[in-house]
């Protein structure tokens, strides 16, 4: 009897299994949004190595990194379970996983839900009660406070910018068990950076949030002159904030000169986006350098204060 159909048969019913698993694991991942996960790994690693008064304790290190990372990941996972229907909306949302009908509502919200317990445990057992309240206080926030605060108001931008600037603070306070005056400026430091950041991104994608009826700044705002103002004055907020570091710890003049230089590199983009405001695709075409410039100027800066 010629078993090699019933062989050839099963061979594709295996690669199909798998090819469906890779699918679904690859989706699962898109929930936790891996690259901006990738950045809150990064302020927490630099937060606990500026909080370390000796030498840095890999497996606090490591505890630490995997309990906010999770967290992290459990918030995004939840903020799209959320936001679904809006996402379906826009245009650079539309093909997520639950827009498009991949995975489940109940599926993202139970990985949601064991992501925010295990990130919570992890800091509980691995670092200390300041940093557990922390990490916790950043999820919960994140998705009970900023989450729903989208769709009612555009200072909700300010409101998001808590959570996502206290990775650090969880990473200091694990290292060290407190928060002394250093580890706020650099809480300072992410939390003013966020502003021009997303609101560049906010203008870039205009179009989207209006379709899906969020009142960003950028959409209210008719003309784009209140968005360019905003981009201007927070981005001279935050290079002025990046020189506090020198008044705080005393930092040297090596960290002056490049904080200055970055900070100058900065606002030469973000006056090019304010000049060009009046014309909706070149002044698109200028909010993504901003991003981009500012996706590099923030892990340098912080580079030159691990350095320092």
């Amino acid at each position: 009897m010629n078993t090699a159909p019933t062989k050839i048969s099963e061979q594709v019913g295996h690669g199909r299994v798998f090819s469906t698993l890779r699918s679904r694991v690859r989706d699962y991942l898109e929930l936790t949004k891996p690259r901006v996960n990738g950045v809150v790994m990064l302020v927490t690693g630099v937060g606990y190595t500026l909080g370390c008064a000796g030498d840095v304790s890999l497996g606090a290190l490591v505890g630490c990194l995997f309990g906010t990372a999770c967290l992290a990941a459990g918030a995004s996972t939840l903020n799209q379970v959320l936001e679904r229907r809006l996402d379906g909306l826009m245009l650079r949302t539309e093909n997520r996983p639950l827009p498009t009908g991949r995975l489940r509502s109940g599926e993202a919200l139970v990985l949601g839900l064991v992501l925010g317990v295990t990130g919570t445990f992890s800091l509980a057992v691995t670092s200390n009660l300041l940093t557990t309240v922390l990490g916790l206080a950043t999820y919960l926030s994140y998705v009970l406070v900023y989450t729903p605060m989208k769709r009612r108001t555009p200072h909700s931008l300010f409101v998001g910018a808590v959570p996502g600037a206290l990775p650090p603070l969880i990473g200091w306070s694990a290292a060290s068990g407190t928060l002394p005056l250093d580890a706020w400026v650099v809480f300072a430091i992410l939390f003013v950076w966020q502003i021009p950041h997303f609101t560049a991104i906010a203008w870039f994608y205009r179009d989207d949030y209006r379709a899906a009826e969020y009142p960003m700044f950028a959409v209210l705002d008719q003309d784009g002159r209140a968005s360019a103002r905003m981009v201007v004055w927070s981005s001279l907020a935050l290079v002025v904030t990046s020189f506090v570091p020198l008044l705080a710890s005393g930092f040297s003049l090596a960290y002056c000169v490049g904080a200055a230089l970055l900070g100058l590199a900065f606002l030469f983009v973000v006056f090019r986006f304010s000049a060009s405001i009046q014309n909706f695709e070149t002044s698109r075409r200028f909010a993504r350098r901003v991003v981009q410039v500012s996706i590099v100027y923030l892990p340098a800066l912080f580079l030159l204060l691990l350095v320092d």
